[in-house]
């Protein structure tokens, strides 16, 4: 569920809020600062700065923004979207799949090709093929040796 919240439209998750809470409270204690010291630098209420990190009350951007110059943190940081307190996000840095494996090449027997087209429902067990089928197929090899051929 998404709560669209204040007048800068600042999009929260619930699972992020719960995050954002404890982020809130970790930089404040990294700095060693007091609930009540905090709220008064952000000028609000040491009851709202409990809010905030307990999860019932959701910040705007303008104090994620002053509790990360206050902190020292970013507020990438504080939306739990870095893991370090001095992080920024990139998207271009997130993990890439690993790349497939190198396919295996070598001979592809007569046999092999009788098996496959077997599995594939392209043959009857006898392994005999009908004009059509035949023509079908050699239409397939054709399309792939334009398209993995040579084109120079």
């Amino acid at each position: 569920m998404l709560t669209l919240f204040s007048a800068r439209f600042t999009i929260y998750t619930r699972e992020g809020v719960e995050e954002m809470s404890e982020r809130i409270a970790e930089a404040r204690k990294a700095i060693g600062m007091s609930q009540k010291t905090l709220a008064k630098e952000l000028g609000i209420a040491a009851n709202t700065l409990s809010g905030y990190e307990n999860g019932n009350h959701k910040p705007d951007s303008d104090i994620l923004v002053a509790v990360s110059s206050i902190t020292g943190c970013t507020v990438d940081y504080l939306l739990n979207r870095v893991d370090g307190f001095h992080e920024y996000y990139n998207p271009n840095n997130q993990k890439k799949s690993p790349a497939p494996a190198e396919a295996e090449t070598g001979e592809i027997t007569r046999e092999m090709s009788i098996e496959l087209l077997k599995a594939l429902g392209l043959l009857d067990q006898s392994g005999n093929l009908s004009d059509d089928d035949l023509a079908f197929l050699a239409h397939i090899v054709g399309l792939l040796e334009w398209r993995f051929g040579d084109h120079s």
